[in-house]
């Protein structure tokens, strides 16, 4: 989701969303991912794989990841228009931003035992990265039109930190700890 400088106080401009597999009230069809607007179904995305994580970068163009590698360009219907590959850098992400001062679509996940994030242009040719991040495995990706953001769950626990992570090095500038309401 992608807001203008004057929404959200002016923090989060993307935001990424993961979720899996759901079983949708709109014919009951199960693995099929569900885009909301205000609070009803704006569209219904239908394929052998999922969407784990979505970075809107304008009204007419998105980001999602369609397999463990792939990213799929998506038109203003979420139809996809072409497809690019990570291979090269990661082999599995965990998470998607747009950059909107950059224009760049940031991705965080791993490579092999590596945790790692680069930023690539709309027509995924890599811009900067990869940096090699901590050892934690980060989920999620935001960015605030300046750094990113991403959290780590404690396991076991409703426990989340959230970090902020320099893009000019992937370097943790600050974190803080919160517990996750009961849903």
């Amino acid at each position: 989701f992608d807001w203008p400088t004057n929404a959200a106080n002016g923090t989060i401009r993307s935001d990424g969303f993961g979720v899996t597999a759901v079983t949708d009230s709109v014919g009951g069809t199960p693995s099929r991912t569900l885009v909301h607007q205000a609070g009803s179904v704006e569209q219904v995305w239908s394929t052998p794989s999922f969407w784990n994580y979505f970075a809107r970068a304008s009204s007419s163009q998105a980001f999602a990841q369609t397999s463990s590698t792939n990213v799929s360009v998506l038109d203003a219907s979420y139809a996809q228009t072409s497809t690019f590959s990570v291979a090269a850098q990661f082999s599995s992400i965990t998470g998607l931003a747009w950059d909107r001062t950059n224009s760049f679509l940031w991705v965080t996940g791993t490579n092999g035992a590596n945790k790692v994030i680069a930023a690539y242009n709309a027509s995924g040719v890599l811009q900067t990265g990869p940096f090699t991040l901590t050892n934690r495995t980060y989920k999620y990706l935001a960015h605030d039109g300046t750094n990113l953001w991403t959290c780590v769950q404690t396991a076991g626990s409703s426990t989340v930190t959230l970090y902020q992570i320099n893009p000019t090095n992937g370097a943790d500038i600050t974190n803080f700890s919160t517990t996750l309401p009961n849903t």
